[in-house]
C-alpha cells in the first residue's frame, strides 16, 4: 500500500467519539464497557491505515498488546441530475443505512488482545477503542509493512529475514512457506502454544 492509498483509506475511516465509543462497547458487553473506563494507562498508540494499535495496562501482566481494525465508511454521493422521485429514494436508502451503522460490527470490523480475557470484546479493546475516540491525536501515524518493503533493497531485506528467522515462530512459517514444514506440523507446533494460552485463561477467573 503505498503513502497516498493509506491516505485514502485513512480518510474514510469512521468519525468516532467518545459518547459513540462507549455506546458500541455497552450494546456489545455492558459490564466490560465500564470496566474499560476505568482503564488509565494506553501507550505506543499507532494507526496503520485502518488498524489501531496499543499496548493496554492489564491486571495479570504490566501490558496486553492490542489492535483494532476498523471498517471504513464509504460517503454516498448523489447525482445532481437525478430526478425529484430518484433523489427522494436515495436519501430514504441513506437513511436506512445510517441507522443500521449503530451497530458494533459496522464499525469494528477485527479486533484482538493477547489477554486471557474471552470477552467480545474484552475490557482492553474497550480502552483502545475508547482513548482513540478520545485522543486520535496521540496515535502515531505509521506506514504500512508492504510500502515498507517496496523501498528496500533485496540485501536489506535478506538481512531481515534471516534476524526474523531466529525467532522459532517466524522460522516455522519461512520452513512452511517453501513447503518444508506441512500446515498439520505447523498446527501441532501450535496446539502446544494454545494449551499454555489455556492454562493462563483458567487461573485468571
Amino acid at each position: 500500500m503505498n503513502k497516498k492509498r493509506s491516505n485514502e483509506v485513512l480518510s474514510e475511516l469512521p468519525a468516532l467519539n467518545p459518547k459513540l465509543a462507549y455506546r458500541l462497547l455497552w450494546e456489545r458487553d455492558t459490564e466490560r464497557a465500564e470496566r474499560a473506563t476505568h482503564i488509565s494507562a494506553v501507550k505506543s498508540t499507532r494507526k496503520i491505515g485502518s488498524t489501531i494499535t496499543g499496548l493496554v495496562e492489564g491486571n495479570h501482566r504490566p501490558f496486553y498488546k492490542c489492535s483494532i481494525e476498523l471498517a471504513p465508511q464509504s460517503n454516498d454521493t448523489t447525482n445532481k441530475s437525478e430526478s425529484p422521485a430518484a433523489k427522494k429514494r436515495s436519501n430514504v436508502k441513506t437513511t436506512t443505512r445510517k441507522a443500521k451503522k449503530s451497530d458494533f460490527s459496522s464499525y469494528i470490523s477485527d479486533y484482538s488482545c493477547n489477554c486471557p480475557d474471552w470477552g467480545d470484546p474484552c475490557k482492553h479493546v474497550g480502552a483502545l477503542l475508547l482513548c482513540f475516540a478520545k485522543h486520535p491525536d496521540r496515535f502515531q501515524e505509521v506506514p504500512s509493512i508492504s510500502s515498507l518493503l517496496k523501498g528496500c533493497k533485496k540485501s536489506d531485506l535478506e538481512e531481515l529475514i534471516l534476524s526474523l528467522s531466529e525467532t522459532s515462530k517466524v522460522r516455522d512459517q519461512i520452513y512452511t512457506y517453501f513447503g518444508y514444514i506441512s500446515d498439520g506440523d505447523e498446527d501441532d507446533f501450535n496446539e502446544s502454544d494454545s494449551e499454555d494460552e489455556s492454562e493462563e485463561r483458567d487461573s485468571y477467573y
